[in-house]
């Protein structure tokens, strides 16, 4: 086997997944694969016959937005992505086995690929197996990972046998390029939206940023943009059947790419999550407590009550910040309420609010009462009725993208008069990595920035600066001791407290 991780994401394909997966045994050292929402089939056990690393991920409905977690997830750097209808032939194997990947001189490799309902004079190609640190991948419909560098046609071809046939023109746009479009629209204003890239900048590119801006205004050029880069297929062709399917597809993508503009128009226009917390809130599930290391999704395993740490960490806390004793204290992003209950052992009035509706379920029943779920920021005014004088906000803002962290901030800053926060810092400002190499590692951390970043932006949103600490006692020790200027530990008072 080759140091190859292969991705693969599934929706409910039990009766060709087997094919796919016995082709990529052979020249895979690891087999990744992510079911897009909740399996009704055997496809997920199939494929657990093949690999450890079997995943039920959030329903995206499309394949684009696995893809870049397991991207992160992955433990080798070459890729082999494909799809479960698809599946090596025995000369593509043997040429992959032959391949020095360590010595080979080019970034990606390409293949064949031959759909058997179709006749086919010349076959297309595609991009097969990668280096993803020269790759770039967007969690959205059509986004097809972007290489750079130079390229190698494998032998033997990437066989292709759909299910269902997709090949006219109402069939196809109703069936899948509509619904496509739909979902598209949906996940351009994700916050975030997913990203791999190679530099390690989460920015989108230009023209999407541009169209996401002007979805009406551009629809006619990328509209035909698309049209005519599909009838290119055209000249390829050699036979009335071909013809006849690529113009059928040219202008299936032609109207698609119109109805993407509206619904693009109408989700911009309707917008609701000025507000929102996170658009990750799903994400935050057993798994993730669970089993996090295991699946690449958090740092966390076996997620438990340790009150040898949680109370000596909380005692040490609210000495050293200090907190009076009986201050009302808010925990953000309580998870399963050990901090909360840790507090009241000390005799504080803590509260917690958390999005994830498992670890709330999962609080004690001492604490049950105090942790409450929320999913927008403007809920806490809802539920708690009193003036804070401390909020508590520990590996809780790296979670979330800029314009959510400064109107949840600002809204923190009318209920308390002081707030402690932790966030690991980044080693810069643009590349979107961390100080600490293993804070990378969560698919849920979208925000790292610097320590100059981060005290100009709570200066921006309400609250001032009192103190800057790069370790604090009992406090995530097992990092500051290796990482000196990893983690910042702020304490911050709020300019605005509610009287």
């Amino acid at each position: 086997m080759k140091p190859i991780t292969t991705i693969l994401v599934v929706n409910n394909e039990e009766h060709i997944v087997r094919r796919c997966l016995e082709s990529i045994k052979p020249i895979s050292s690891e087999i990744i694969v992510i079911h897009d929402g909740k399996c009704a089939d055997k496809s997920l056990k199939i494929a657990s016959e093949f690999t450890e690393k079997v995943f039920e991920r959030k329903k995206y409905y499309c394949p684009e937005p696995h893809l870049v977690d397991a991207l992160y997830m992955a433990h080798h750097d070459w890729i082999l992505r494909l799809d479960a209808d698809e599946y090596l032939s025995p000369d593509l194997i043997e040429h992959i086995l032959r391949l020095d990947l360590e010595k080979e001189p080019y970034t990606h490799f390409k293949a064949n690929w031959r759909e058997h309902m179709v006749e086919q004079a010349k076959h297309p190609t595609k991009i097969l197996l990668f280096n993803r640190n020269h790759s770039l991948s967007i969690g959205i419909p059509h986004r097809a990972v972007e290489v750079s560098g130079e390229g190698l046609l494998l032998d033997g071809y990437l066989e292709h046998t759909p299910l269902h046939a997709n090949f006219g023109f109402k069939e196809m746009l109703l069936k899948k390029l509509k619904p496509f479009a739909k979902v598209d629209a949906a996940l351009r204003y994700a916050n975030p939206v997913k990203i791999y890239s190679l530099n390690g900048e989460n920015k989108l590119p230009k023209k999407i940023l541009l169209r996401n801006k002007y979805p009406l205004i551009t629809a006619p050029f990328f509209a035909f943009r698309v049209y005519f880069k599909t009838l290119k297929e055209l000249i390829k062709s050699r036979n009335w059947f071909a013809f006849k399917r690529v113009l059928a597809v040219a202008h299936a993508h032609l109207i698609e790419q119109f109805l993407l503009s509206y619904y693009m128009y109408q989700e911009k226009k309707n917008l609701k999550n000025k507000y929102l917390i996170t658009s990750a809130d799903n994400d935050y599930d057993e798994e993730y407590y669970e089993r996090g290391l295991l699946s690449g999704k958090s740092l966390y395993s076996n997620y438990r009550w340790m009150p040898e740490l949680t109370i000596r960490s909380a005692y040490f806390m609210a000495k050293d910040l200090p907190i009076e004793e009986g201050a009302k204290i808010l925990d953000f992003g309580c998870a399963k309420g050990y901090f909360v209950r840790a507090l009241r052992f000390l005799n504080f009035e803590a509260y917690g609010v958390d999005i994830s509706d498992y670890a709330i379920s999962k609080a004690e029943k001492d604490v049950i009462k105090h942790c409450k779920l929320i999913k927008h920021i403007s809920d806490l005014k809802k539920i708690f009725n009193v003036k804070f004088d401390w909020v508590i906000a520990k590996d809780v803002f790296e979670h979330m993208p800029e314009k959510q962290l400064s109107e949840n901030l600002k809204e923190l800053a009318s209920i308390t008069k002081k707030m402690f926060v932790v966030v690991p810092l980044g080693i810069d400002d643009i590349s979107g990595n961390f100080v600490v190499p293993d804070y990378n590692k969560e698919i849920t951390h979208v925000t790292a920035r610097t320590d100059k970043w981060w005290k100009s932006f709570f200066k921006k949103n309400n609250f001032s600066v009192e103190k800057v600490n790069f370790n604090f006692r009992f406090c995530k020790h097992n990092w500051t001791s290796v990482w000196p200027r990893g983690n910042g530990f702020y304490i911050l008072k709020s300019r605005h407290p509610k009287k």
